[in-house]
């Protein structure tokens, strides 16, 4: 399913290197993603602070 994390891939992970968890994949997934738009659309430099929350979408079923 795309957009789904693929929980096989994780299990894979995890016969190599006992770390991995879904969390911290997710987790560095998330912080490379941060690192490249930062890269793309702000200099490198980290984005100023949020002065609102962060808008939400509905639940993925």
């Amino acid at each position: 399913m795309c957009g789904v994390p693929r929980d096989d891939t994780v299990v894979a992970l995890q016969g190599t290197d006992r770390t991995v968890t879904l969390s911290s994949f997710v987790q560095d997934a998330v912080a490379a993603a941060i690192k490249e738009a930062e890269g793309k659309h702000n200099s490198g430099r980290p984005f100023p602070a949020r002065r609102k929350e962060l808008k939400t979408g509905p639940p993925i079923d």
